[in-house]
């Protein structure tokens, strides 16, 4: 018999620090070239992956205020 799965629920703390994760990738993201965004999407664990892991990283955990253009929130 197998354990069942715990399920993780986020509270309003972790919730908003996805969003403003997710928000800081669109914005990074879509700032690149189009290369790097190739690479990054071809590549998951390369070099510029990591390095712009790193950088959604540092804006997200900031506290400057995210803009993303378009309608995502």
């Amino acid at each position: 018999m197998t354990a069942k799965k715990k399920i993780i629920k986020l509270d309003g703390e972790g919730i908003r620090l996805a969003q403003r994760y997710e928000m800081a990738w669109h914005k990074l993201f879509y700032a690149c070239g189009r290369w790097k965004q190739a690479t990054i999407i071809e590549e998951p664990h390369g070099r510029h992956a990591n390095e712009f892991a790193k950088e959604v990283r540092r804006l997200a955990e900031s506290e400057a205020e995210i803009e993303v253009s378009g309608k995502m929130y």
